[in-house]
């Protein structure tokens, strides 16, 4: 699901959604915002607070030529998502990576940075604009199958099929393909919904936020993006098994049972480890500084405050911080 961090294209606020959540008598969600991961602490805080799991992950933009090539927005969604510690770090290094390296209008990642970067993480292929119903879509079986033969090397068996049914008519289109396709390779099948709000009535609301977002009007009939009303809100189980079958349905709650529970909520500092000795580094960088500022013989007033400054810095344990 997504919350207000997919900025623009969804109203769901941490609280609200959570009550909402367990008022379906649900355990716990995956959180999937698009392109980015910046929201799972404080979704966590409200989950927690009503007894629910929640899941981190996001929903990234996959630059299909690779994040190096620029010549078009070539992109389709993927979900993934951590299912312990490990994958959780591996989710932020890819978070950072996608906006530091893979940056072009979106956050982007590539199935070589999947790769490197797949251990504790599970995936799902996506919306309708997921990486193999965009292929679908078009009528490219033989690139849907390569992208799926991509993932499945990336991930082995932390990989699901994902199908997906809001009333559109593309997603029915791909629907026995999806099901085909993972016949074949042998891969689960979850079913999902894409809730960017929280009840059926919050489609208004989104609408006018998805206008804003694409400087369109709502009364205007050539909408680039618009959405099927009341379809994309959180879905309660029986309103799940009228479209999907049981097994799809319930495999989320499988997926479920088989992630940690990853509790960044503690006031420790979570800071990144730069090298084997921050401490020297900070040492060497500050000196280096220092005679560029002081030149070659500083006065010793001068690196007895540098001394006080680093002694004081490694000692709260901030090097990495600095760095």
């Amino acid at each position: 699901m997504h919350s207000h961090w997919s900025i623009k294209d969804s109203t769901n606020r941490p609280h609200g959604m959570a009550a909402r959540i367990v008022e379906m008598e649900q355990r716990g969600f995956f959180l999937t915002d698009h392109g980015v991961l910046t929201g799972f602490s404080e979704i966590q805080r409200a989950a927690k607070k009503q007894g629910l799991a929640a899941i981190p992950g996001v929903e990234f933009y996959v630059a299909i030529r690779g994040v190096d090539d620029r010549s078009a927005r070539d992109t389709a969604h993927l979900t993934v998502w951590a299912h312990n510690l490990e994958g959780y770090r591996n989710l932020c290094r890819l978070h950072t990576e996608s906006f530091v390296r893979g940056y072009y209008y979106d956050p982007r990642v590539d199935f070589d940075m999947l790769a490197a970067h797949s251990e504790g993480l599970m995936a799902s292929t996506g919306c309708l604009g997921g990486i193999l119903p965009k292929a679908l879509v078009v009528g490219d079986k033989d690139e849907a199958e390569r992208r799926l033969n991509s993932l499945a090397q990336i991930f082995d068996k932390r990989l699901w099929v994902e199908v997906q049914n809001h009333g559109i008519p593309e997603e029915a289109e791909v629907y026995p393909a999806l099901l085909a396709m993972a016949k074949k390779y042998r891969l689960p099948i979850v079913a999902s919904t894409d809730a960017h709000y929280t009840e059926r009535g919050d489609w208004i609301p989104h609408d006018a936020l998805v206008c804003l977002r694409t400087g369109s009007k709502m009364s205007d009939n050539d909408r680039k993006i618009a959405y099927v009303p009341e379809q994309f809100a959180l879905q309660s189980e029986d309103e799940m098994l009228a479209k999907h079958e049981a097994a799809h349905v319930y495999e989320s709650g499988r997926i479920l049972d088989m992630c940690d529970d990853i509790d960044i909520s503690s006031k420790v500092f979570h800071l990144p480890e730069f090298c084997e000795s921050p401490e020297s580094k900070l040492r060497s960088l500050a000196v280096r500084g220092l005679k560029s500022r002081y030149g070659a013989e500083p006065s010793n007033q001068v690196k007895e405050r540098l001394e006080y400054e680093l002694e004081a810095i490694c000692k709260a344990g901030f090097a990495n911080y600095l760095l």
